[in-house]
């Protein structure tokens, strides 16, 4: 397995060093930082494949901050790490570019391979939370007629996140879109 290259911002010393501790196998982390500020910083300086970023910390959010990075380096996924679990939380992360949500209660050795997963196009969101994010999605589905503001899904996005909220496998949904293209 390659490397990951991480930057991580927590305002908490303690925390950043257990991430640290639980990403020395796998990942090269290549700052850790207290504030959201500091992250875009060394994100820019450093463009590495991941931020871990703490959601709430002095001198602006990591919300703020994924926001920042997404816009200035598309190429590095932001992955939200908070002991906050509400919903709001969560939905403005991901509106702000990142590509996940991942609790502070869970289990660290997990880490590595939840940011690996951002890699490879997989959101890093705890099982418990994804049905709210697909309620979300459902509410912009054109179907939806509730005055939620509304997009335009395909076919098979929408059958993806039915797929989703079913619990499919990653496996049986990339089999179904790669057999929906041939």
């Amino acid at each position: 397995m390659a490397r990951i290259s991480v930057v991580i911002a927590d305002d908490h010393g303690a925390m950043r060093s257990m991430v640290e501790c639980a990403l020395a196998d796998t990942c090269d982390v290549l700052a850790s930082v207290a504030s959201g500020p500091e992250a875009v910083r060394a994100a820019v300086e450093h463009q590495p494949d991941v931020c871990l970023l703490d959601v709430e910390m002095p001198g602006g959010d990591g919300v703020e901050a994924a926001r920042e990075i997404t816009a200035r380096l598309p190429a590095t996924k932001c992955v939200m790490f908070s002991a906050a679990t509400d919903d709001e939380r969560l939905l403005s992360a991901l509106r702000a570019g990142a590509v996940g949500y991942l609790t502070k209660d869970m289990d660290l050795d997990r880490l590595p391979m939840a940011l690996l997963g951002t890699l490879h196009s997989e959101a890093a969101v705890p099982r418990a939370r994804v049905t709210r994010v697909i309620e979300e999605l459902r509410s912009l589905h054109p179907a939806a007629r509730d005055g939620h503001r509304t997009i335009d899904v395909t076919d098979e996005e929408w059958q993806v996140i039915q797929d989703l909220r079913a619990g499919a496998p990653a496996r049986h949904r990339a089999g179904r879109r790669w057999l929906s293209r041939s």
